[in-house]
Protein backbone atom coordinates (compact mmCIF):
# COMPACT_ATOMS: atom_id res chain seq x y z
CA UNK A 1 0.00 0.00 0.00
CA UNK A 2 1.75 3.00 -1.15
CA UNK A 3 1.41 6.09 1.86
CA UNK A 4 1.05 10.11 1.23
CA UNK A 5 4.27 11.19 2.04
CA UNK A 6 2.39 14.32 3.41
CA UNK A 7 0.83 12.12 6.29
CA UNK A 8 2.33 12.86 9.53
CA UNK A 9 3.87 10.02 11.23
CA UNK A 10 5.13 9.01 14.39
CA UNK A 11 7.36 6.03 15.62
CA UNK A 12 6.49 4.61 18.72
CA UNK A 13 8.80 1.76 18.28
CA UNK A 14 10.24 -0.36 16.03
CA UNK A 15 7.16 -2.43 15.55
CA UNK A 16 4.28 0.64 15.95
CA UNK A 17 3.88 3.48 14.02
CA UNK A 18 0.91 5.75 14.52
CA UNK A 19 -0.22 7.64 11.06
CA UNK A 20 -2.57 10.84 11.09
CA UNK A 21 -3.85 11.08 7.47
CA UNK A 22 -4.24 14.11 5.52
CA UNK A 23 -7.13 16.29 5.79
CA UNK A 24 -7.30 16.80 1.67
CA UNK A 25 -10.55 18.66 2.04
CA UNK A 26 -9.92 20.69 4.62
CA UNK A 27 -6.65 22.00 2.64
CA UNK A 28 -8.46 22.61 -0.52
CA UNK A 29 -11.80 24.25 1.56
CA UNK A 30 -9.87 26.40 4.41
CA UNK A 31 -10.96 26.17 8.46
CA UNK A 32 -12.74 29.24 8.09
CA UNK A 33 -16.76 29.55 7.31
CA UNK A 34 -18.95 30.99 4.52
CA UNK A 35 -18.77 34.52 5.04
CA UNK A 36 -22.22 35.99 6.09
CA UNK A 37 -22.49 38.58 2.94
CA UNK A 38 -22.37 35.35 0.73
CA UNK A 39 -24.89 33.97 2.77
CA UNK A 40 -27.24 36.53 2.05
CA UNK A 41 -26.73 37.14 -1.37
CA UNK A 42 -27.73 33.49 -1.83
CA UNK A 43 -30.68 33.53 0.14
CA UNK A 44 -32.10 36.87 -1.85
CA UNK A 45 -31.24 35.18 -4.92
CA UNK A 46 -33.06 31.56 -3.68
CA UNK A 47 -35.95 34.06 -2.72
CA UNK A 48 -36.75 35.99 -5.94
CA UNK A 49 -36.60 32.47 -8.07
CA UNK A 50 -39.74 31.32 -9.50
CA UNK A 51 -41.47 29.10 -7.55
CA UNK A 52 -42.93 26.40 -9.82
CA UNK A 53 -44.47 23.48 -7.85
CA UNK A 54 -47.05 22.06 -10.09
CA UNK A 55 -45.20 20.14 -12.48
CA UNK A 56 -43.41 18.42 -9.58
CA UNK A 57 -47.05 17.86 -7.85
CA UNK A 58 -48.43 16.53 -11.07
CA UNK A 59 -45.76 14.16 -11.47
CA UNK A 60 -46.58 12.71 -7.89
CA UNK A 61 -50.09 12.29 -8.12
CA UNK A 62 -50.09 10.81 -11.98
CA UNK A 63 -48.01 8.37 -9.48
CA UNK A 64 -50.36 8.06 -7.38
CA UNK A 65 -52.74 7.64 -9.39
CA UNK A 66 -51.17 5.13 -10.95
CA UNK A 67 -50.39 3.25 -8.03
CA UNK A 68 -54.35 3.15 -7.23
CA UNK A 69 -55.63 2.01 -10.73
CA UNK A 70 -52.73 -1.11 -10.22
CA UNK A 71 -54.12 -1.63 -6.66
CA UNK A 72 -57.69 -1.61 -7.56
CA UNK A 73 -56.93 -4.70 -10.38
CA UNK A 74 -54.36 -6.65 -8.73
CA UNK A 75 -56.03 -8.98 -6.47
CA UNK A 76 -52.64 -9.14 -4.62
CA UNK A 77 -52.91 -5.76 -2.07
CA UNK A 78 -49.78 -6.54 0.17
CA UNK A 79 -47.48 -4.69 1.79
CA UNK A 80 -45.24 -4.01 -1.87
CA UNK A 81 -49.17 -2.28 -3.25
CA UNK A 82 -49.27 -0.02 -0.10
CA UNK A 83 -45.50 1.12 -0.46
CA UNK A 84 -46.45 1.92 -4.31
CA UNK A 85 -48.74 4.00 -2.89
CA UNK A 86 -46.56 5.43 -0.17
CA UNK A 87 -43.81 6.35 -2.49
CA UNK A 88 -45.92 9.42 -4.34
CA UNK A 89 -47.07 10.37 -0.53
CA UNK A 90 -44.17 10.63 0.68
CA UNK A 91 -42.47 13.24 -2.51
CA UNK A 92 -45.58 15.45 -1.91
CA UNK A 93 -44.98 15.17 1.92
CA UNK A 94 -41.21 16.09 1.36
CA UNK A 95 -41.71 18.95 -1.47
CA UNK A 96 -44.96 20.35 -0.24
CA UNK A 97 -44.05 22.52 2.46
CA UNK A 98 -40.40 23.76 0.43
CA UNK A 99 -42.69 25.01 -2.32
CA UNK A 100 -44.61 27.17 -0.22
CA UNK A 101 -47.72 24.67 -0.33
CA UNK A 102 -47.71 23.40 3.76
CA UNK A 103 -51.35 21.82 3.19
CA UNK A 104 -50.28 19.50 0.64
CA UNK A 105 -47.35 18.06 2.96
CA UNK A 106 -50.21 18.29 5.49
CA UNK A 107 -52.54 16.15 3.43
CA UNK A 108 -49.54 13.90 2.07
CA UNK A 109 -48.65 13.23 5.70
CA UNK A 110 -52.34 12.24 6.88
CA UNK A 111 -52.42 9.76 3.87
CA UNK A 112 -48.86 8.18 5.35
CA UNK A 113 -50.03 7.93 8.34
CA UNK A 114 -53.36 5.93 7.32
CA UNK A 115 -51.46 3.82 4.37
CA UNK A 116 -48.67 3.01 7.42
CA UNK A 117 -51.30 1.55 10.09
CA UNK A 118 -52.82 -0.35 7.52
CA UNK A 119 -53.07 -4.55 8.38
CA UNK A 120 -54.40 -4.56 4.54
CA UNK A 121 -55.61 -2.78 1.21
CA UNK A 122 -59.09 -3.12 0.40
CA UNK A 123 -61.43 -1.74 -1.47
CA UNK A 124 -62.47 0.87 0.89
CA UNK A 125 -58.90 1.90 1.78
CA UNK A 126 -57.86 2.41 -2.06
CA UNK A 127 -61.15 4.66 -2.02
CA UNK A 128 -59.69 6.91 1.25
CA UNK A 129 -56.20 7.20 -0.45
CA UNK A 130 -58.20 8.41 -4.27
CA UNK A 131 -59.95 11.10 -1.96
CA UNK A 132 -56.35 12.42 -1.11
CA UNK A 133 -55.12 12.19 -4.41
CA UNK A 134 -58.58 14.24 -5.23
CA UNK A 135 -58.01 16.62 -3.04
CA UNK A 136 -54.59 17.38 -3.58
CA UNK A 137 -55.35 17.78 -6.96
CA UNK A 138 -57.79 20.23 -6.98
CA UNK A 139 -55.20 22.34 -4.24
CA UNK A 140 -52.85 22.01 -7.09
CA UNK A 141 -55.49 22.86 -9.90
CA UNK A 142 -56.33 25.83 -7.60
CA UNK A 143 -52.73 27.02 -7.40
CA UNK A 144 -53.94 26.97 -3.30
CA UNK A 145 -50.39 27.78 -1.71
CA UNK A 146 -50.23 28.00 1.98
CA UNK A 147 -51.63 26.35 4.65
CA UNK A 148 -55.40 27.07 3.14
CA UNK A 149 -56.35 29.28 6.46
CA UNK A 150 -59.56 27.86 8.03
CA UNK A 151 -60.88 25.75 5.07
CA UNK A 152 -57.58 24.07 5.08
CA UNK A 153 -57.71 23.02 8.41
CA UNK A 154 -61.45 22.19 8.14
CA UNK A 155 -60.37 19.88 5.08
CA UNK A 156 -57.49 18.19 6.72
CA UNK A 157 -59.48 17.61 9.39
CA UNK A 158 -61.98 15.93 7.22
CA UNK A 159 -59.67 13.77 5.28
CA UNK A 160 -58.28 12.62 9.07
CA UNK A 161 -61.51 11.58 9.95
CA UNK A 162 -61.80 9.53 6.59
CA UNK A 163 -59.00 7.60 8.19
CA UNK A 164 -60.19 7.31 11.65
CA UNK A 165 -63.67 6.02 10.22
CA UNK A 166 -61.80 3.61 8.02
CA UNK A 167 -59.91 2.16 10.54
CA UNK A 168 -63.01 1.74 13.28
CA UNK A 169 -64.82 0.05 10.56
CA UNK A 170 -62.57 -2.10 9.73
CA UNK A 171 -60.78 -2.57 13.16
CA UNK A 172 -61.04 -6.37 12.80
CA UNK A 173 -58.63 -6.76 9.93
CA UNK A 174 -55.17 -9.29 10.21
CA UNK A 175 -52.33 -8.82 8.39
Amino acid sequence: MKMDPLNKVEKISDDVRIITPRHVLREKAGYGGVDTTTVKRAQNYADQLPIEFEPYAKDFLDRLQTAIQAARTNPVRDKVTIATLSSPAMDLKASGGMYKYPLVTALADILLNFLEHLPQLNDDAIEVVDLHLKTIAAIMHSRLSGDGGAQGKILAGELYGACQRYMKKHRGLKD
